[in-house]
């Protein structure tokens, strides 16, 4: 299965404020990242792993303002 395939299953209603099939994975990585650490469920969340690396959530989980700093912190150790 492809990493779009697995995009596909993320639920749409995360993405409210635009049309999921218009978000491109590399380009709109940040937003989708964000998007899925901050509104979505344990699925939404697995399948976020088999789209990108540790790395890239990493680097998001870090920059944004959404997560309180408890939340961050168990999103840096999940992602060592």
């Amino acid at each position: 299965m492809n990493q779009q395939k697995y995009f596909n299953q993320i639920n749409s209603l995360l993405f409210w404020d635009t049309k999921k099939e218009d978000l491109l994975l590399e380009k709109d990585s940040f937003y989708i990242i964000k998007r899925v650490i901050t509104q979505g469920d344990k699925k939404d969340r697995d399948l976020l792993f088999q789209i990108y690396t540790k790395q890239e959530i990493r680097e998001v989980v870090s920059k944004t303002r959404e997560l309180s700093d408890q939340l961050k912190e168990i999103w840096l150790k999940i992602l060592k």
